[in-house]
């Protein structure tokens, strides 16, 4: 007897056949109903008023294909989620070896140069935007490196006026200022250059400058310069006159301990002297070759006072001894006044005593 189903309807009159999904208790079914024509070797059993002689209904349970699609997609899941962190960790990978790698040596070079360290390098080859970044940074420490040894070339007064400069630069000319004046000489460094071999000459001169100056910056004076074996120094401020006496005590006591193989008869002996008043403090010379540096009538005495203090004596002006006379360490003998050359008249000294 023919089954009553909707969709028999459908399938006879559209003469094509129907699949859909049918639940049966808690089990569901693939169902496909397929019409069968009524031909002509068919009429002689089914007769032929009719074109539909019979529907096939075919039905598969789907419990099987569901629990494989089920399988699938567990499957496929885990296959993604992999996928996923392959994907992530050759790009992790990629990206820490291409870009954080670099951009990481990159910060820690600029780290090292920020304490101070000129000798670092970035080692960055590639030729995108990070190794551009790279080249950049090298050249700039580079850079960086060039200005930092050529300050040793100069003041620290030269450094100062670079700094507040504008665009244009440090301009020719000076200002007036209270300072102390200071100057140390070899005593005997001529003759000993004449029975010295060069190379020994500059050995000795390069130890006692750089014991020198290292009390001097000790003390906050700046280096001005040096002349042979010569140094130039300046100290400015309330202490002066007491930081540049207290360097030079310590130099004596340095320099006087201090014999071979620096030079070959002994001790090195030096004469300072160390005068204070107003000097003109400025950028000397050329628009396109300048020195910063002091010049004035208290310079030119600090450098005679130097020039006649004997080995192991320390010699100040009358005005630089009025800073320190009250000061009970440290002990002033007055001197007969003494001729100074540019001046007409003898000038007072005093010497400071050391040992």
């Amino acid at each position: 007897p023919p089954r009553k189903r909707e969709q028999l309807s459908q399938v006879v009159n559209a003469r094509q056949a129907s699949e859909f999904l049918e639940l049966a208790g808690n089990e569901e079914y693939l169902v496909r109903l397929a019409p069968l024509a009524n031909e002509v070797r068919c009429y002689s059993c089914h007769g032929k008023n009719h074109d539909i002689r019979a529907v096939v209904e075919v039905a598969a349970s789907m419990k099987g294909i569901n629990a494989t699609v089920e399988e699938n997609k567990v499957r496929s899941a885990g296959i993604g989620i992999l996928t996923i962190l392959i994907v992530w960790g050759v790009i992790r990978i990629f990206m820490k070896s291409v870009v954080v790698g670099p951009v990481q040596m990159i910060a820690g070079v600029a780290q090292r140069v920020g304490e101070g360290d000129f000798s670092v390098h970035a080692e960055v080859r590639s030729m995108d935007e990070i190794g551009g970044l790279a080249r950049r940074i090298n050249e700039m420490v580079q850079g960086l490196r060039e200005r930092f040894h050529l300050q040793k070339f100069v003041s620290e007064q030269t450094v100062r006026a670079v700094r507040a400069a504008d665009v244009e630069g440090v301009k020719l000319g000076g200002e007036r200022k209270l300072a102390t004046v200071f100057f140390s000489d070899i005593r005997g460094f001529t003759a000993f250059s004449e029975r010295s071999e060069p190379e020994n000459v500059v050995a000795m001169l390069n130890v006692c400058l750089s014991r020198q100056a290292a009390i001097v910056r000790k003390y906050h004076g700046d280096i001005d310069k040096f002349v042979g074996d010569e140094l130039v120094a300046v100290f400015e401020g309330e202490a002066m006159v007491e930081n540049a006496v207290k360097a030079a005590q310590e130099i004596q006591r340095v320099m006087c301990h201090h014999g071979e193989p620096e030079k070959e008869n002994g001790a090195i002996n030096v004469g300072i002297g160390i005068n204070t008043g107003e000097v003109v403090m400025g950028a000397m010379g050329s628009a396109d070759r300048m020195a910063y540096t002091v010049i004035g009538d208290n310079v030119n005495l600090g450098a005679r006072l130097c020039s006649v203090a004997q080995a192991g004596q320390i010699l100040i002006s009358e005005f630089s001894a009025r800073f320190i006379k009250d000061r009970s360490d440290l002990r002033l003998k007055q001197l007969a006044p003494i001729p100074v050359k540019g001046k007409q008249a003898p000038v007072t000294v005093y010497e400071v005593a050391w040992k």
